[in-house]
């Protein structure tokens, strides 16, 4: 009785162990993840001699990817891109990019998303 008693302790403090790392783990994931995109199109804009002027996630909806991901209509949790609208300026003029971001803890490798 004493074991079963003291298993059951000792079970309970790994499954609430393992359940704070893994909530830690993500949330690094989620963090990293989203700055890479942003800091690939500041890095992506300075290199065409750009400033960027802001950052906007949007709908698969609202962006020129649609004709490429019509099946996806919708189901944007389902798939594993993340769509950018980017406003910098060059030479005292404004203009609009759009960044198709891939997702996921492992990308493939040496990919670093689309932009228009």
């Amino acid at each position: 009785m004493v074991l079963r008693k003291t298993g059951t302790k000792t079970g309970g403090l790994i499954a609430v162990t393992c359940l704070i790392i893994g909530l830690i783990f993500f949330g690094i994931v989620y963090l990293v993840d989203n700055n890479k995109a942003e800091n690939e199109i500041e890095r992506v804009v300075q290199n065409l001699g750009g400033q960027v002027v802001s950052i906007h996630k949007v709908k698969l909806e609202e962006s020129p990817y649609l004709d490429t991901m019509e099946s996806r209509i919708g189901k944007r949790e389902q798939y594993s891109n993340t769509f950018y609208k980017i406003k910098y300026s060059k030479n005292n003029n404004e203009f609009i990019a759009w960044y198709r971001s891939v997702n996921g803890i492992f990308p493939i490798m040496n990919h670093r998303g689309e932009v228009l």
